[in-house]
């Protein structure tokens, strides 16, 4: 069995990831992880000075901590997202800035099926696609609906609650 601790970094903790990972250390956890918030409102997005403290501490971590941890990918995310200093443009173009010229291959590779078995194509979407406690998954995912819908992805042709939620890694069309 392995123990992992997660940490979301975000507005309200990003200056104590040193704690944690010390409190991961004397834990002895196998491994920690770390993610970037979903942003989903201006008011969660760090700003420019908060993800150069975060780079910095995540830096020390991948460099110094013994624990296996993914600090070097969590930077690389964050430089990915707000590269070329796009705090400063309006929420909105943040997002989809992000976007252009790319498509999303995680509907080609997973599926979200909740606690009451509606099947949603990403765990970001409000789309639902189906029920698998209704009918027989294959099926679902071999319909037209979720047919177009990775296909439109795959196009980048993006749907409102990806530019909302959405800050997997996008491939290049």
């Amino acid at each position: 069995m392995r123990i992992s601790l997660l940490y979301v970094i975000q507005k309200f903790n990003y200056s104590k990831i040193n704690k944690f990972v010390g409190l991961a250390e004397n834990l002895k956890v196998d491994e920690i992880e770390f993610d970037n918030l979903i942003p989903l409102n201006k008011e969660v997005l760090l700003s420019l000075n908060q993800i150069k403290k975060v780079t910095k501490d995540l830096k020390k971590v991948a460099n110094s901590c013994q624990i296996a941890n993914n600090a070097n990918e969590v930077i690389m995310r964050y430089r990915e997202f707000y590269n070329n200093n796009s705090l400063s443009r309006e929420f909105s173009n943040i997002l989809r800035t992000r976007f252009l010229g790319k498509k999303c291959d995680v509907v080609e590779n997973s599926v979200f099926i909740t606690s009451q078995g509606i099947i949603q194509p990403c765990c970001l979407l409000s789309t639902t696609t189906g029920n698998i406690k209704k009918n027989r998954f294959m099926r679902i995912w071999n319909s037209k609906r979720y047919k177009d819908l990775r296909f439109n992805l795959n196009q980048g042709k993006f749907y409102p609650d990806c530019y909302k939620y959405c800050s997997y890694n996008l491939q290049d069309i």
